[in-house]
């Protein structure tokens, strides 16, 4: 299974924002945890997103076109990123801008690297989400990297951590290497968009 996925446009600033209103699902998460992979693999392995082993390489906000039908919109990874604080800045008040005036957001889908504990930022952002009333959903990504008792470790965790875990529907493991989670989160973005 795979999504139909064009690339529309970078806005750097709200101005640049598609003129087509489409609902809108955004993906967000820590610098380096795989966005841009995520996207290319629910893609056919497409190169609709560029993949960049620096983190911090993604400076706007980047609009997909799926099935004709909704956006995709990648955000810059917060965290760490190789660009000086004034810029890192800039791109926060962008964001919060942005998730306040879109108007067709339909949910977040939060990626949080499987390996590590929770980080301090990913947890802001679950609470920053709750504040908006914005439901999320979590994609715990490189999961290829975790045998079966380090994933239920992580689970576990993930449960502790974020409220919006204590749905089962609201998370699943993903890996772009290996393809793991790839139809699952294929389906429920589908599902994000109409509902």
């Amino acid at each position: 299974m795979n999504l139909k996925v064009e690339f529309i446009a970078s806005a750097y600033n709200l101005d640049q924002l598609p003129k087509l209103r489409l609902p809108e699902i955004v993906l967000c998460g820590r610098s380096n945890v795989g966005k841009s992979s995520l996207l290319n693999t629910i893609s056919a392995g497409k190169a609709v997103a560029k993949v960049s082993s620096t983190p911090g390489k993604t400076e706007s906000v980047n609009y997909f076109l799926c099935e004709g039908k909704f956006y995709l919109v990648d955000l810059p990874g917060y965290g760490y990123a190789n660009r000086d604080k004034k810029t890192v800045e800039s791109w926060g008040k962008m964001i919060d801008m942005y998730f306040r005036n879109s108007g067709q957001i339909k949910r977040a889908i939060h990626l949080i690297d499987s390996r590590h504990p929770a980080q301090t930022s990913d947890i802001d952002l679950e609470v920053y989400f709750s504040n908006l009333n914005l439901p999320s959903f979590l994609v715990l990504t490189k999961s290829d990297k975790l045998n079966q008792s380090e994933k239920s470790a992580s689970l576990k965790l993930v449960k502790s951590t974020y409220e919006a875990a204590s749905n089962p529907e609201n998370y699943q493991f993903f890996s772009s290497t290996n393809g793991d989670g790839k139809d699952q989160l294929i389906k429920r973005i589908l599902h994000l968009a109409v509902k």
